[in-house]
């Protein structure tokens, strides 16, 4: 798990399914346990004694103190996700992909971004981008 965070994980992580249900544990518990992307219900926590409280699947949201990660089983409006996880509130964002190539997007405008499964990556569509989607998202961060 740790090298999905950009940073080292705080207390307390939170998650949430696609359902509604969400758990929160520390980090240290946390990292006891992974994340699988295959069987029926993922994604979802699994790992050596896992408690029945945080057995979450079809896991949507995971945020800690410092950084929240999504899960895109089809298609989220990114102003939802946003909402969901208590975005900070800034002028701009900046949409990076996994090859390093980035595009800022006004706040104004994150009503109109989606972010979009495609095979094994999540495309942002971004309709101030020319050619298409931006893909292979890799994480949405503030522009100071």
């Amino acid at each position: 798990l740790e090298k999905n965070f950009a940073s080292d994980p705080a207390d307390p992580v939170a998650m949430q399914a696609t359902d509604g249900y969400s758990a929160s544990t520390t980090v240290d518990e946390f990292m006891k346990h992974y994340i699988t992307m295959e069987g029926d219900s993922a994604p979802l926590l699994v790992g050596p004694d896992l408690t029945g409280e945080l057995s979450v699947k079809f896991l949507q949201y995971l945020k800690t103190a410092n950084e929240s990660i999504c899960f895109v089983a089809d298609t989220l409006d990114v102003e939802k996700v946003f909402s969901d996880l208590g975005m900070v509130e800034a002028d701009t964002y900046k949409f990076v992909a996994s090859d390093g190539f980035s595009v800022d997007v006004s706040a104004d405008d994150i009503a109109d971004c989606t972010l979009k499964k495609v095979d094994n990556a999540v495309n942002a569509a971004i309709p101030e981008l020319t050619g298409g989607d931006l893909k292979e998202l890799l994480y949405i961060e503030v522009v100071q």
